[in-house]
């Protein structure tokens, strides 16, 4: 049975604590009036790694 069809047939907590599993950060990203979600999975590095480990030096 795949992902999509299970949550159907989940609790709200039950599809909430899956995706904090899989979801590491959501950005809304505004740009001449539009908005954009990136959804970053905790499977991609953090995008924003690199800039920490600069700022810290």
């Amino acid at each position: 049975m795949a992902l999509l069809d299970t949550c159907t047939e989940m609790h709200d907590s039950e599809k909430n604590s899956m995706l904090k599993q899989v979801i590491r950060r959501i950005v809304l990203v505004r740009t001449d009036g539009t908005a954009k979600v990136e959804i970053h999975p905790v499977w991609e590095p953090a995008p924003w790694a690199a800039t920490l480990v600069e700022a810290a030096m």
